[in-house]
């Protein structure tokens, strides 16, 4: 975990929500499930947010988030 690979983690992760946001990426809950991985060991103190973020997108991520709001 450097502060190059955070930052590289955090640009990745806003383009990639993005480009979901706006449809022209749909990827499937394993890929997600992979990235997050990476994420996790490589975001650092920004991991958390990202994480999230990633959730969100995803079925199984936004069923996990309802359950931690409760």
């Amino acid at each position: 975990m450097t502060l190059l690979n955070i930052v590289r983690a955090r640009t990745l992760v806003d383009e990639l929500c993005a480009a979901i946001d706006a449809g022209t990426v749909v990827p499937d809950e394993h890929e997600l499930l992979a990235l997050a991985i990476v994420v996790q060991r490589e975001a650092g103190p920004l991991a958390h947010d990202l994480l999230v973020k990633l959730a969100s997108r995803c079925r199984h991520g936004r069923a996990v988030l309802a359950k931690i709001a409760m």
